[in-house]
């Protein structure tokens, strides 16, 4: 169709749905924020949008038919028809129709609300597009997340992978050498938890937390976002929140392994479950806090110990939470290469975050038919104060591509089209707040996070 249609100051959101009432709602005050329209959502009988819809009026509809060719986060977008002049969106999902909203708002911006008419259909290449950050080592209030939230949105990444446990990397931290002094060291676990010790010690942070009601509220509210929360909790390594808490559970054996759980310990690997349990298991009525989170991220990075404990502790945990939580994806970082574990007994249904090729070798990982999501460090790692201050934004936008793993010696290409080529994700880890001559605000952080953003995203996209 030829032409243009100008979009009026006041219109029209209208829908049959009432699951895309906060899709419509949030459409509607990001027109009225961005482009000064006036948006007033409308909630019509299902079959009734032909009759209602009138020029100036957007229109979102979940198909009633499944277009293959979309996915689960393609949409098609009709501006204008013969008959009158509306703006329509029609998707799979929920989550089709609001990047659909993102992509006409753009529209809207850029052409000072002239539209060309026309129809436009849009898919992602990755299923995985996200960005992670480490809340466990400095405290992130979550109105920080909220923003991160909103500006990944704006670029279509979809998935927020939260870092909910870390502390101070011990072998780099100033301290008497003990085991005593290096359970003295930072150590944050952000998330309310009900576990306490005999002594009625908890396991949360006291400087900074989150309730469990805001974390799941907030997962909630990135979802309409289109912006999936990956919580993570790392254990066996990573743990010196729980070790400080329950020094007879961690090892004992190596002051800087302090924070690491002692998994010849039944009792150490069922303080893990008893975590994760209090978080997937609804109680008293309540949703589980990660009820609508369509992965969970479960650490398994950096252990020192044997191979044997790893791989039997890895696979106890993943055949634990597939249990609790049926559906739920399960996630961890890619370690089996380095630690020499026969994995043999985890599902392939698990999905890694190969951050490096020395502790997992992708090319190894890929024919085992793991699921992969590039976290390549040397490419995608911001540690603010450190020789990763900042991504190479012009090497990721004229070089780097999510499917190919490189370092010094060695190239790795996995098929961007399998199914096991999940993505890829950038990450923020706060390693350097420890030191005294560093000050890394929020805001540096939100900076350094958003600088290369759109151009992760368009690769991920496109």
């Amino acid at each position: 169709i030829e032409g243009k249609y100008t979009v009026g100051e006041q219109v029209r959101i209208l829908i049959e749905e009432a699951q895309l009432e906060e899709t419509a709602g949030l459409f509607a005050e990001e027109l009225a924020e961005q482009a000064g329209i006036n948006a007033e959502v409308v909630l019509l009988e299902e079959g009734t949008m032909e009759a209602n819809a009138k020029a100036g009026d957007f229109c979102l509809g979940l198909l009633e038919e499944v277009a293959k060719g979309l996915g689960e986060e393609g949409y098609q977008l009709t501006l204008g028809t013969e008959q009158r002049e509306v703006s329509i969106i029609e998707a799979n999902t929920i989550t089709g129709i609001r990047w659909g909203c993102v992509d006409l708002l753009e529209l809207v911006r850029e052409k000072d609300k002239i539209l060309p008419r026309g129809t436009v259909r849009d898919y992602p290449a990755y299923e995985v597009r996200g960005f992670g950050i480490d809340v466990g080592r400095k405290a992130i209030p979550l109105d920080m997340l909220y923003r991160i939230v909103e500006a990944m949105s704006e670029e279509k990444m979809n998935t927020l992978l939260v870092h909910l446990n870390d502390n101070q990397i011990i072998a780099q931290s100033e301290y008497d050498g003990t085991l005593e002094g290096a359970r003295n060291l930072y150590g944050g676990f952000r998330l309310e938890s009900d576990i306490r010790n005999e002594a009625g010690t908890g396991i949360t942070s006291t400087d900074l937390f989150y309730t469990k009601e805001e974390f799941s509220q907030f997962i909630h509210a990135a979802s309409v976002y289109g912006v999936q929360v990956v919580p993570e909790i790392d254990t066996p390594a990573h743990s010196l929140a729980l070790t400080k808490v329950f020094p007879e559970l961690g090892r004992s054996d190596d002051a800087n392994a302090a924070d690491q759980l002692d998994l010849s310990k039944q009792e150490a690997r069922e303080l893990a479950k008893r975590i994760w349990k209090e978080y997937l298991v609804s109680t008293d009525g309540e949703d589980a806090v990660f009820e609508e989170c369509k992965a969970v991220h479960i650490g398994m990075d950096e252990y020192f110990g044997t191979g044997e404990e790893f791989a039997s502790y890895m696979t106890e945990m993943e055949s634990y939470l597939t249990e609790l939580a049926p559906g739920k994806e399960i996630r961890m970082w890619g370690s089996l290469t380095r630690m020499g574990a026969d994995y043999s007994g985890l599902s392939q249904d698990v999905q890694l975050y190969l951050w490096s090729t020395e502790w997992a070798d992708p090319g190894e990982m890929y024919e085992a038919g793991f699921g992969i999501i590039n976290t390549l460090s040397k490419y995608l790692y911001i540690v603010p104060g450190s020789g990763y201050d900042r991504l190479d934004v012009a090497y990721l936008q004229e070089e780097w591509q999510p499917n190919i793993f490189e370092c010094s010696d060695k190239t790795w290409v996995i098929p961007s089209y399998s199914d096991q080529m999940l993505g890829a994700c950038y990450m923020v880890w706060n390693d350097m707040v420890f030191y005294e001559e560093i000050e890394i605000s929020d805001e540096d952080i939100y900076e350094r996070v958003e600088e290369p953003l759109p151009v992760i995203a368009d690769k991920l996209w496109r």
